[in-house]
This record gives C-alpha cells, structure tokens and sequence, in this order.
C-alpha cells in the first residue's frame, strides 16, 4: 500500500496514469473489503484529473460514490435548487458559530471517504460542469451536518458561502465562509 500511495504521487506529477492503474489493479485483485480499495480508488480518480482526463476523473468518483450507497442527481430545476438552498440555510441557521465549529468529528470511514470523493468532484465540476457544482456542496454540507465534520468538510462550508453569497444572502455567506 506504501509503494501505491508513493507510485500514486509520483503519478500525480508525472501524469503516468498507466502505472498507478497496474499498481491498482493488484490493489483491487488482492484487498480483502471495499473499504481497503477506497483509497486506492480515490488516487485513481485524483491521478485522472491530474492528467487532464476530467469526464473520466468525474465518472470515476461517481462510481464510487454510488458504491458507497451515495446518489447524486445529474441535475435539478433552477426551482428545486433554491429549494434545496434555502432549506439548507435554515438548517444552518439552527446552529450558533460555535455549535458548527466545534461540531463532532466524522468517524464512519466510508463518509470519510465519500467526502473525499465529492471534494474532488467539486473541483473538477467547477471546470467542465460548473452548473452542477452546487448539487455536490450540498450533499457536502448535508453530510457534514448528519455524520460530523470530517477534514475536507470546511471546502464545502467555503463554496456553500459562495452560493449563497451570489444569492444575495451576503451575510449567511460570508458566515458560512467564515466558519
């Protein structure tokens, strides 16, 4: 596994996708759970975005957030959007500053994980389908508030900031921001 993750960064410089996808198929033939391939998954999907190969890095990690019991819409109706924006506001407007930043830690590994996977979405939806962003930061922010905060959680709590700011909800964005 050391000898993958240290393949994996060197292909993330590199660009050599073709021998991380060796190393992960020996990962994918000999790990004993789903849970053991999960990261070895997510250097797959971060090695494929690194290369250029956006469609595929984002094909990948929905993939495997639907392995992982995840759904995500392709896309919703402007009206159901705001919709889904505003009830998400108002579940953040239930806690104080505080409640958010001392909020428990996510210890389910495969949420974890999950969050990994949508952060990168995240990233790589902002360059070839930026209308589907907001989906993902709220299924980033929904996770958070339902199993914890886990270390990728304040991506989602910045870019929900950012939506909600070009809503016109300047100061619910900029608290989100700055949570």
């Amino acid at each position: 596994l050391r000898l993958f993750e240290t393949a994996s960064k060197c292909c993330q410089v590199t660009g050599d996708v073709v021998t991380l996808k060796i190393l992960s198929e020996q990962i994918e033939r000999y790990a004993k759970t789903f849970s053991d391939k999960l990261n070895s998954k997510y250097n797959n999907v971060v090695a494929l975005a690194f290369s250029s190969k956006l469609p595929e890095s984002c094909s990948s990690a929905i993939s495997v957030l639907s392995e992982l019991g995840e759904e995500l819409p392709d896309s919703y109706a402007e009206q159901e959007l705001k919709f889904h924006i505003k009830q998400t506001k108002i579940i953040l407007e239930g806690y104080t500053d505080q409640e958010l930043i001392g909020f428990r830690r996510m210890d389910d590994h495969k949420k974890i994980m999950a969050m990994k996977f949508y952060a990168r979405l995240l990233t790589t939806y902002q360059m070839i389908k930026p209308d589907s962003q907001p989906i993902v930061i709220l299924k980033m922010v929904h996770l958070s508030i339902n199993h914890g905060m886990s270390p990728v959680s304040p991506i989602a709590f910045v870019f929900i900031g950012q939506l909600l700011a070009r809503q016109g909800h300047i100061k619910d964005g900029y608290r989100c921001v700055k949570i």
